[in-house]
């Protein structure tokens, strides 16, 4: 892309935008060697690479030209760039604080009476706007176009960084996963008891169909996981939360052999301290980073709807075939030190626990089976499910072994 004044009157200034194009939430991510931000944020400060981009005179020439692209992509069309002369009102358009102010194709800068800080925590505007180096080209006496030094410099850094990515084998995403200990051919394996639950039911029977209200609740005794980095250890039960429940259920017996029965609950797991990846705003991965505590509960719909045989001449045996609606909602996470993020921030406002929310509201249908026998106070039995449809859910099949005691 080249960004260039069309305006052929000697007494102006003419800009050139040509080179090498960042887009800035990209840049924003990188690191100098120093380890500084390669884009530093600031009121009335926006540093690239080291150079104050932010310029207090609307007639200095930029530091670094700022190209808006509302679709995040860059065209190869020709963008133009407005000029100014020493004596006239400038014409440069500002990018504001918040990153917004420029058209789509069109080109400005970024000025020190605007409060950057907003643009840092704004990805979605960050991804809109490039950052490119600037050619000035003063035309009278006709110098021709060179980069000027800043230009030169932002370049330079940015080729050196990208050049040390490469190098250092993290030009790819498996090489920066395994780096922070994510590798997709490990494994996990976990024993150990789920959750002690107990429900209680209350209602009335007739020949023909029951109905029951039911509380129950579920206690924290099941295996945790304390370590965030170990993200395919799963717990056994709700990872140290108890969970109360509350829900209807019901059933009809149009044949002594044959039985429908369905329940709906709702269930809620309270908040409990869980040690999770901080996460920071604008980051565009999840679960990498430092471990904090946090603060997670959330809450979940199930419904299902289940077909019972009995054999005729043992009604102790049967069949049960069903299907099972799982709704849930976004986690509530919040995060709770600060001292343990204290080397990667300043406090928990750079924080965002919404990342760790994002993509949390589980929807699940599953189909399932299972046989039984049941023996005095016992049942025993056996059966599969597999989840075939949902939202944020694994397509999972599993099959299961138990007994329950009757009192």
């Amino acid at each position: 892309i080249q960004a260039q004044d069309l305006n052929a009157d000697p007494t102006l200034f003419a800009f050139q935008v040509q080179g090498t194009l960042g887009r800035l939430d990209f840049l924003s991510q990188l690191q100098r060697t120093s380890g500084e931000a390669f884009i530093q944020y600031g009121n009335g400060s926006l540093i690239i690479a080291g150079q104050e981009s932010a310029l207090a005179s609307l007639t200095e020439n930029p530091v670094a030209a700022v190209l808006q692209q509302d679709n995040g992509t860059c065209s190869n069309q020709d963008i133009i760039f407005p000029s100014v002369t020493n004596t006239a009102s400038p014409i440069f358009p500002i990018v504001n604080g918040d990153g917004t102010g420029l058209d789509n194709d069109q080109v400005g800068k970024f000025q020190n009476n605007q409060d950057y800080r907003q643009l840092q925590t704004n990805c979605d505007q960050q991804g809109q706007l490039y950052i490119a180096p600037v050619l000035l080209d003063t035309l009278n006496p006709p110098a021709g176009a060179a980069f000027t030094s800043e230009s030169i410099q932002i370049q330079n850094e940015l080729n050196n960084i990208l050049l040390q990515l490469q190098t250092s084998g993290r030009d790819n995403a498996l090489a920066f996963f395994r780096e922070k200990g994510v590798n997709f051919c490990k494994d996990e394996r976990v024993v150990g008891p789920g959750n002690l639950a107990f429900d209680l039911y209350a209602g009335c029977e007739t020949d023909c169909y029951y109905h029951d209200i039911m509380i129950g609740f579920r206690l924290p005794t099941d295996k945790t996981n304390k370590d965030p980095e170990r993200l395919y250890l799963l717990s056994t039960g709700n990872n140290g939360h108890g969970e109360f429940k509350i829900g209807l259920e019901g059933g009809w017996y149009p044949h002594y052999y044959w039985v429908f029965n369905w329940n709906v609950s709702y269930n809620h797991v309270f908040d409990t301290c869980e040690r999770r990846a901080a996460a920071f705003k604008c980051s565009t991965v999840k679960n990498i980073g430092p471990s904090t505590p946090a603060e997670i509960g959330w809450s979940y719909w199930v419904a299902q709807l289940n077909w019972n045989l009995f054999h005729p001449d043992c009604p102790t045996t049967g069949l049960t075939l069903g299907g099972e609606l799982f709704a849930k909602k976004d986690d509530n996470v919040r995060f709770l030190c600060q001292s343990a993020i204290r080397d990667f921030c300043d406090d928990l406002a750079d924080m965002d626990p919404s990342l760790l929310e994002d993509n949390t509201n589980t929807l699940s249908l599953k189909v399932h089976g299972e046989m039984f026998h049941r023996h005095n106070c016992w049942e025993f039995f056996a059966g599969a499910s597999h989840i075939f449809a949902g939202r944020f859910a694994a397509k999972e099949s599993e099959w299961h072994l138990g007994m329950n005691v009757y009192f």
